[in-house]
């Protein structure tokens, strides 16, 4: 497993890597550990590449947002800026009709690493039993 993960760290394309809160590709890596909001918009693109996200999904993942309301869409309008500042030498975050899409800058793929168990206790549940 471990092969594998290095070998797609070493391909030619653009990994959203949820272990490390990073979005890289082969010579740049953007570190978004520090910044969970544009993590989650990332993470959401890269999720639904080559096809777009829609802005309510994008607000319920980044914001938790269960009803959208005017301020849900202007503070998402300055996160995909934000967004778009920071990814700008890795990918290009455009809008479509219904939100928005990551467009790779300098490869064709987009690839999303993420850990094999994704819950909150996650590393509790992979304790081996000893009794």
């Amino acid at each position: 497993m471990l092969e594998e993960v290095e070998a797609l760290l070493a391909s030619r394309a653009l990994v959203v890597d949820a272990c490390r809160h990073v979005v890289r590709d082969t010579r740049t890596v953007v570190s978004l550990a520090r910044r969970p909001v544009l993590f989650a918009l990332a993470r959401a693109l890269g999720e639904a590449w080559p096809g777009d996200v829609p802005r309510g999904t994008l607000l319920a993942r980044a914001f938790e947002a269960k009803r959208v309301d005017e301020s849900h869409r202007a503070r998402l309008r300055v996160e995909i800026a934000r967004l778009r500042r920071v990814l700008r030498m890795l990918a290009g975050v455009s809008a479509t009709k219904r939100g928005f899409r990551l467009v790779p800058r300098r490869t064709r793929d987009v690839v999303v690493l993420a850990r094999p168990v994704e819950e909150q206790h996650a590393a509790v549940l992979r304790l081996p039993r000893r009794w």
